[in-house]
């Protein structure tokens, strides 16, 4: 069985879209998302510790953009059901490149997996409901929890499909703050 994976290039560094080994027969699909050898071999943080799933119930839900403050954290994240626009953010101020975002589909049908390294704001949206897996480095503290909202001017975000006046979105990521209001609380 060949298992071998490909990394698709992104406009932000160090970010990277996964193909991973996955075969569809009669049967169905059957597929390795996850290599710690190949993410190690292409200098991607594997030093995983949390996996997390989140249950999407609706069509135009948005979640994010979410960071931590201090002690970022490196995530792998898969649609497993349904389908996300998955939205990143370089928020690293020495990276080049440093307040740009970049859009990408993931679905059950494409079954690609996003790399998003430490040091970058991260949402999505909802387009088919469905299941949304991230695993983690280092641990989630709660208290270090952060974002930005999701209509920020800094970034100017291209949300598609969006219907601002029915977009479904928690208490908390509505009142998160601008990036020139968070900029200082930052630690990276």
């Amino acid at each position: 069985m060949n298992s071998k994976f490909e990394i698709k290039a992104t406009t932000l560094q160090d970010a990277v879209v996964i193909v991973p080994f996955s075969v569809d027969d009669n049967r169905g699909n059957f597929t390795k998302d996850f290599y710690r050898k190949f993410y190690f071999d292409n200098n991607l943080d594997c030093d995983l510790s949390e996996t997390f799933y989140a249950k999407n119930l609706k069509a135009n839900t948005i979640r994010g953009m979410h960071f931590s403050l201090d002690k970022p954290q490196s995530k792998i994240v898969k649609c497993i059901t349904g389908e996300i626009y998955d939205v990143i953010v370089d928020i690293r101020r020495n990276s080049p490149t440093y307040l740009k975002w970049e859009g990408f589909y993931l679905s059950e049908n494409n079954n690609l997996s996003l790399y998003v390294p430490k040091g970058f704001a991260h949402g999505y949206l909802v387009i088919r409901p469905g299941i949304v897996s991230y695993k983690c480095s280092g641990e989630y503290d709660p208290s270090l929890d952060s974002g930005i909202n999701y209509r920020d001017e800094t970034f100017n975000i291209e949300w598609p499909y969006v219907e601002t006046e029915n977009v479904i979105i928690s208490d908390k990521d509505n009142r998160l703050l601008s990036y020139k209001e968070m900029k200082v609380k930052i630690k990276y």
